[in-house]
């Protein structure tokens, strides 16, 4: 067997998690439980044969507490204000919910296996379901600007 090229030379991120882990004297074994990962997949991440995916690096700066940049060793500079405008920006959106509808249509439409009072939904009931929203979204848009 040939023994993969580490093609993740330029990060320290398996650094990173080694140096995260042992700073909070954690077993590879318990760390690898916290993930839900086999211990041996994290000795390949620790080593860099494998790169973390996205929801391992959150759980990561959620287990240690620290942002996800320290774990990707990212050196970006970060424009305070820019920053504090985009996180303005997306508090006042996420409690829009005429901006969440189309997300919550577009996942009524693809997810499989849905279901109202523990019956699986049908294709035409979840267009129906969508639509209605669609309808509800419109009609409140309409009532709102007339205020």
């Amino acid at each position: 067997m040939t023994k993969q090229k580490n093609t993740y030379k330029y990060s320290n991120f398996g650094n990173n998690v080694v140096d995260l882990r042992e700073s909070r004297d954690f077993s590879q074994t318990y760390l690898a439980d916290l993930l839900n990962l086999n211990k041996n997949v994290l000795g390949r991440i620790e080593r860099r044969e494998r790169p973390l995916r996205d929801v391992e690096i959150l759980k990561l700066a959620e287990i240690f507490k620290v942002s996800t940049d320290l774990i990707l060793d990212n050196k970006t500079e970060v424009d305070l204000d820019e920053q504090e405008k985009f996180l303005d920006y997306r508090r006042n959106n996420q409690k829009d919910i005429s901006k969440q509808i189309p997300y919550f249509i577009e996942y009524l439409e693809r997810e499989p296996g849905l279901t109202f009072e523990g019956r699986e939904l049908s294709r035409e009931e979840r267009k129906d379901i969508a639509v209605a929203f669609e309808v509800v979204n419109r009609l409140i848009g309409e009532k709102l600007s007339q205020k």
